[in-house]
């Protein structure tokens, strides 16, 4: 008898564990979120629609640098059966676009928000796909270059940039 108490204290005892590693995981993550969203102090004495254009801004970056992850991992899974040259072409110019990504949101994180970067941004997102539909038109050919689905990342592009504006017509 005595023995099957001691179990089940230690089970009781590592369900409450689990619960509390659980509850502190899910603090830590919401603690890291919220940081990486958090104004620059600059901003916290502009008013409130530039707190918010601001906030749209870093949010819609972490988008981009959560597309670009899923983008590049969909690259690296189709490599094996790519050429050399587009897979020169794909993780090259992936890499520049989750580099750019990343270096922005440390800028954001550090500097605070300018208006005229959201536009910075987009045209730049634009360039690197335009680009890369260019480096497979050369690699290629333009018909080569115009079958392939990256063209469908200006419709992603097109979202981020209404989603800085109104969150809900991103959607």
């Amino acid at each position: 008898m005595l023995s099957l108490s001691r179990k089940s204290r230690e089970n009781s005892s590592k369900a409450v564990g689990l619960g509390t590693l659980y509850t502190r995981a899910r603090k830590v993550v919401a603690d890291f979120s919220e940081r990486l969203l958090s104004p620059h102090p600059d901003e916290r004495v502009r008013g409130l629609e530039f707190q918010e254009e601001a906030r749209s801004e870093r949010l819609s970056n972490l988008i981009r640098i959560a597309f670009v992850v899923v983008w590049l991992i969909t690259v690296l899974s189709y490599a094996p059966s790519n050429t050399a040259d587009f897979n020169r072409i794909n993780i090259g110019a992936g890499a520049i676009w989750f580099l750019f990504a990343i270096a922005y949101h440390t800028w954001l994180y550090w500097k605070p928000y300018r208006p005229f970067l959201m536009f910075a941004t987009t045209t730049l997102d634009m360039a690197l796909a335009t680009g890369i539909i260019a480096a497979y038109a050369l690699a290629a050919g333009p018909v080569f270059a115009l079958k392939m689905p990256i063209h469908l990342n200006y419709l992603c592009f097109l979202g981020l940039a209404a989603f800085r504006f109104r969150r809900h017509l991103a959607l």
